[in-house]
């Protein structure tokens, strides 16, 4: 007995049964919007929003975390790990290091 599908056939009629609710998208533009990602208008806009005085003020405060990381790290504890280790800190959350740097005593040496 040779059973041929016939070619009107779909997918569906052999599987009737639904796969899930229909896609919810929580994205501010719709699929059909055909956008992708953020376009160039809007990350112009975004970084127009920030004072450029404070990106300044924040890039010479990150360069200080690298270098004032990298000797901290070195002198605390003689590694050239820990020295990487403090600069990467220091240049990526200066805010957060150079607080935490002088109050470990900047460039003591770690009590053991």
């Amino acid at each position: 007995m040779n059973r041929q599908v016939p070619l009107e056939s779909t997918w569906t009629d052999y599987h009737p049964f639904e796969w899930g609710p229909p896609a919810v998208y929580n994205a501010p533009y719709e699929p059909s919007n055909n956008t992708v990602g953020v376009g160039e208008a809007d990350a112009a806009e975004y970084y127009q929003e920030v004072d450029p005085r404070v990106r300044i003020a924040y890039g010479l405060l990150s360069t200080a975390g690298l270098g004032l990381g990298a000797y901290h790290g070195y002198k605390r504890t003689g590694s050239y790990g820990w020295a990487v280790g403090w600069s990467i800190f220091g240049a990526f959350l200066p805010i957060l290091a150079l607080p935490i740097m002088v109050a470990q005593g900047f460039g003591d040496k770690k009590g053991r």
